[in-house]
């Protein structure tokens, strides 16, 4: 969801730091970054979904957040639900 903020702005940086010029709305674009690390912050501290490890919640936030793929995950996990529901032999699905 941020990602592409962060990136945006580290590549006006980049291009800009390296001709010598200031960057368009880096003022803009700082405080975007701000308010991304402090909901990453607000994220870790609160632990909404109780994760016990780090690992887990690195996990998560690096889930993919585009829709296509989600639903497409979705119905990846209902097949093998049904599938594996249909070779335990509960045929009652």
């Amino acid at each position: 969801m941020h990602k592409p903020i962060y990136l945006k702005g580290y590549s006006s940086l980049r291009t800009n730091i390296c001709a010598g010029v200031k960057p368009l709305n880096v003022e803009m674009k700082n405080f975007n970054l701000c308010l991304y690390i402090e909901d990453l912050f607000r994220f870790f501290i609160n632990n909404p979904f109780k994760y016990d490890n780090l690992q887990k919640v690195i996990d998560f936030i690096s889930l993919p957040t585009d829709l296509q793929t989600i639903d497409q995950q979705i119905e990846n996990l209902k097949m093998v639900y049904l599938e594996s529901k249909f070779s335990s032999g509960n045929r009652n699905v």
